[in-house]
């Protein structure tokens, strides 16, 4: 048995498990804050449960700022093979992608479906902070996008030959992802590609 160290990760993750149910009751008898840890200071499961979320997910919330009032839609995205690109595939007529045109600042929420058979707050779910660009037709990884994109989506092939959609690129620069009930961790840019190793 690994002999606990005040303030190390051990000791740290056994406060965490006391927001754990036990016996059908939640004990927050422990603040929050508590169990906010840095990423540099958790396991690679938690590495392994983030990336398994993102790929294993369709669909994002969407979050943009049009003239400064907040707007959350519904995306399809799909992620690059080292998680540090999200790419989105959106029609210029939509409300989402006319605020992005204006303001690039976006954020995305990817969530556990809620299947209503426990606490919705023990959903794993990561919130995302970036800056989406559009990536141009006849750019040299339009095309490699555009396949990534298809095989996750076969569908939407019919959408590519239309003029009003474009293939975005979004660029995480913070984000936070919540494993369960009081296990919260702050990501940095440089993170998501550890993320995905």
């Amino acid at each position: 048995m690994p002999t606990k160290r005040r303030g190390s990760c051990l000791e740290l993750q056994d406060t965490c498990s006391k927001w754990q149910v036990e016996r059908g009751k939640l004990l927050r008898d422990l603040p929050p804050a508590t169990c906010h840890l840095p990423l540099s200071i958790t396991m690679s499961n938690f590495h392994t449960s983030l990336a398994s979320l993102i790929r294993s997910q369709r669909i994002a919330a969407l979050g943009t700022l049009r003239d400064g009032v907040p707007f959350v839609s519904m995306v399809p995205y799909v992620e690059a093979a080292d998680l540090s690109v999200f790419y989105l595939h959106l029609s210029r007529l939509a409300v989402h992608t006319q605020a992005i045109r204006s303001d690039p600042r976006v954020g995305l929420m990817i969530a556990q479906p809620d299947l209503g058979s426990s606490d919705p707050q023990t959903l794993a779910r990561v919130s995302i902070q970036g800056a989406a660009a559009v990536i141009v037709k006849d750019s040299t990884d339009f095309g490699a996008v555009k396949a990534i994109y298809l095989a996750k989506f076969p569908n939407s092939e019919l959408n590519f030959d239309l003029g009003d959609f474009d293939l975005y690129r979004i660029t995480p620069h913070s984000g936070r992802y919540v494993a369960d009930l009081g296990k919260i961790y702050d990501l940095k840019e440089e993170d998501w590609r550890r993320i995905a190793d």
